[in-house]
């Protein structure tokens, strides 16, 4: 199998790729090249063995990687993690039932492969490490808002205990491991008594980016601004989603909640934008949390920036 820039020959098909990482790509996709072909810097080998090799020297590097996450100095749980996922490249197979390990008693969904096939097992596993350092401690989650079990907001129209935030569900016996993150994202509308309601919402496996849940939300009560600018619903929109037996229309914000601790369990990282209004709206307090408003003040203004200016 020739090699030259630019051209970069699949040796188990006739197809030919501008640079390795496309060549890596559809190698994983079509279980190509598969024992020869390393998902990590896309290198390709002449044995197994050599391959195997190989990505002994890559789970040496991403261990000393993990040790430096950027503001938390030698982590040996990361390392830990690292150690415990697998580099076996035949785990990314379409059929694979590889499953996700991470802190002890973090039960992870099984990986859908074909979202992130590019991704290795370790890799995956380091990235889910990473994100598990980035969970925002007490102290910065009342800082910024964050809604805790029980509380009640100045601006609350039902005090009743079904009302108030609560906690995912303990992962038990006879029901379903939740997901080990999921990425949110709610849109709110303005209702008569100036209470903002749920109008949309999306559920996304932040490991895999398949979409675990999309739909609109029956308001709770008379609408002032639907704000369809930002929202793109209306009262049209919303009847003819009624109507379509292809899409989902969830009974306002208590059936969203109840969906999502469908798929959550206490050990599930929730994931957002300005993620404290997401939780507020659909009353979920959780301790395991990434905003990335936060990370983006971290990353401007350093770790012990509270807020933007």
């Amino acid at each position: 199998m020739v090699e030259m820039e630019g051209r970069y020959p699949c040796g188990d098909c006739d197809q030919v790729f501008e640079s390795k990482k496309l060549r890596a790509t559809h190698a994983f996709h079509e279980v190509h090249m598969r024992d020869s072909t390393c998902i990590g810097c896309y290198k390709v080998f002449n044995t197994p063995h050599s391959l195997s090799l190989h990505k002994t020297l890559h789970k040496s590097h991403q261990l000393e990687a993990a040790a430096k996450i950027p503001g938390s100095g030698p982590n040996a749980e990361v390392i830990r993690q690292f150690s415990e996922m697998e580099l076996n490249a035949s785990q990314l197979g379409h059929s694979s039932t590889a499953r996700w390990r991470g802190s002890e008693g973090a039960a992870l969904k099984q990986r859908p492969d074909h979202a992130y096939p590019w991704v290795s097992p370790a890799q995956t596993g380091g990235i889910y490490a990473q994100l598990q350092s980035e969970v925002l401690d007490r102290s910065r989650r009342v800082s910024e808002g964050f809604p805790f079990p029980g509380q009640i907001k100045p601006k609350s129209r039902d005090f009743s205990v079904s009302n108030l935030p609560q906690s995912p569900p303990e992962p038990g016996a006879g029901r379903a491991r939740g997901y080990a993150a999921l990425v949110l994202d709610c849109e709110m509308i303005a209702l008569e008594d100036q209470v903002q309601d749920l109008i949309s919402l999306s559920v996304i496996d932040f490991l895999s980016g398949d979409v675990v849940l999309n739909a609109l939300v029956q308001p709770t009560g008379r609408v002032k601004d639907w704000r369809s600018r930002v929202t793109g619903v209306n009262p049209a929109v919303l009847r003819a989603a009624k109507e379509d037996p292809r899409q989902t229309v969830l009974r306002g914000w208590p059936e969203a909640r109840e969906q999502i601790f469908a798929v959550a369990d206490a050990h599930t990282v929730f994931v957002g934008h300005a993620l404290p209004n997401d939780l507020e709206i659909l009353r979920i307090a959780t301790d395991r949390a990434v905003d990335s408003v936060v990370l983006t003040a971290q990353a401007a203004f350093g770790r012990a920036a509270a807020r933007f200016p």
